[in-house]
């Protein structure tokens, strides 16, 4: 099993965390092997696969180096693991039930090669199953927002993709599903949260560089084919429940300014009693529960994370504020619509 080898002359290391993926990560390899952009390698950290996904890739894929962990690291862990196996400039992110465009990679670069301030680059994800009666797609992402309400969400998600999202532009946090990450941004703020294993620590990274000062770009001509959550299973499931729950504390009381924190705490308990009320109604209290404790009992780590954090930010509260989304994540809208009677 591959798992040392010599420092690589690669600017690029592509890194995508797998957890028995056997059936389908080819697909997302396959197209690796297409880029016009050469100047990269490919690292699969395999997450404590059981369906020979190790052997396949060694058969199948021999330029890819393989880094065989015993158990499940989850999302962060795992690719925490591949980010200190490369040496490159930049490492570059990739969901294993994702495909890319030939130029994928080459917009990337050129994106963070062109703006030295970048810290990351995310690209337009596009779900991988078309609208039904049209040619177009519909998004999965083009970044992520923080609202005021303390919650995260992709922008555009499921909306129809007809040129709404064409335009590079500054956005708050970039999606791991595919993006770029500057070496120099992760010495300065750190790797990924492994706190958090699944679910908003991409957005936590995002966060920790925008208040160290960077900026995360996204990039329209960087397009991925994303065949959404084979991995985890996506859904209202308990596991998706429980780290949601979780990691909506973690990552409100680790980033925002004390001013921030203060202001918008009651916005985010009665966020956090209607996201209960929803637990409840569809069967995911227990997992709701457990998040609320794992929460509390991280807090005390998380609140020396916050400290180190907060110490070295360069961005003033009122900057922070102007970078927030100031309203409801558009499902949450539609709830507080309902409960308006409107």
């Amino acid at each position: 099993m591959k798992s040392s080898r010599t420092v690589s002359q690669k600017k690029v290391s592509v890194v995508i965390p797998s957890l028995n993926a056997k059936s389908f990560i080819g697909d997302c390899l396959n197209s690796l092997r297409k880029q016009t952009y050469k100047e990269f390698e490919i690292i699969v950290v395999e997450n404590g696969s059981t369906d020979g996904s190790a052997d396949f890739l060694e058969k199948n894929y021999p330029e890819v180096i393989i880094l065989q962990q015993s158990r499940n690291l989850g999302f962060a862990g795992g690719v925490n693991v591949g980010i200190k196996e490369s040496d490159a400039e930049y490492v570059v992110l990739l969901n294993n039930d994702a495909s890319v465009h030939k130029d994928w990679l080459k917009y990337l670069v050129e994106a963070a090669d062109s703006n030295m301030k970048a810290g990351s680059v995310t690209s337009k994800i596009l779900q991988v199953h078309k609208k039904s009666g049209t040619n177009k797609y519909l998004i999965d992402t083009t970044g992520d927002y923080y609202s005021i309400w303390g919650l995260p969400f992709p922008r555009g998600r499921d909306e129809l993709d007809v040129g709404q999202f064409e335009v590079a532009d500054e956005v708050f946090a970039a999606c791991g599903g595919s993006v770029l990450l500057r070496r120099a941004a992760l010495n300065e703020v750190g790797l990924f949260d492994e706190k958090f294993f699944a679910y908003y620590e991409d957005v936590d990274l995002s966060f920790r560089m925008r208040l160290a000062g960077w900026v995360v770009i996204y990039e329209p001509r960087s397009i991925v084919y994303h065949a959404l959550s084979k991995t985890s299973g996506g859904g209202k499931k308990p596991f998706a429940r429980y780290h949601s729950i979780k990691n909506t504390w973690l990552l409100y009381l680790k980033n925002l300014p004390l001013s921030l924190f203060i202001m918008y705490l009651p916005r985010l308990l009665i966020m956090s009693g209607l996201m209960l009320i929803s637990s409840a109604r569809n069967h995911l209290l227990v997992a709701h529960l457990k998040g609320l404790l794992m929460g509390l009992l991280y807090t005390p780590a998380t609140l020396v994370d916050r400290w180190r954090i907060q110490r070295k930010r360069k961005l003033s509260a009122n900057q922070v504020n102007r970078l927030l989304y100031q309203g409801l994540p558009p499902k949450q809208e539609e709830v507080f619509a309902k409960i308006r009677g409107k």
